[in-house]
């Protein structure tokens, strides 16, 4: 008898390495999506990043608010108030999101998904419950 595998075990084998192939492939593809994902991350926070920076060069650009003619008290008075009033704007502008801002949180969220994840007490409090449920 020769030491020349039998077309079984020949087949065999093949089916073996294409399986491990598949699988080496699947991993590539998740990979490479996982890479695309964060591209797409980085690319957004760029974005957010040039549209933050153009913001503080044209504020940086602007006039002085305070330039109102005074032209009477009650002229003095409303351009104290148009003043006040520009501060808060542009301090809730500072604290509010961008619009690119919230969908580069909303992209991140969705990417990691925090659902997949629980704290190390959740888990402790599954375990407990399911060693109780047998126990009983």
């Amino acid at each position: 008898m020769s030491d020349s595998p039998t077309p079984q075990k020949k087949y065999d084998d093949l089916k073996a390495e294409i399986q491990m192939l598949d699988s080496k492939i699947s991993l590539i593809a998740q990979k490479i999506r996982m890479i695309e994902k964060n591209e797409d991350i980085i690319g957004r926070t760029i974005v957010t990043h040039n549209d933050k920076l153009a913001k503080i060069e044209s504020a940086g650009q602007l006039p002085s608010t305070g330039s109102f003619p005074a032209s009477g008290e009650s002229n003095s008075g409303l351009a104290s108030e148009v003043d006040a009033l520009k501060k808060q704007v542009a301090e809730l502008r500072e604290q509010a999101a961008t619009k690119a801002e919230v969908s580069e949180l909303h992209y991140t969220l969705d990417s990691i998904n925090p659902l997949d994840f629980v704290t190390l007490k959740q888990a402790r409090k599954l375990i407990a419950e399911e060693l109780d449920k047998h126990r009983t």
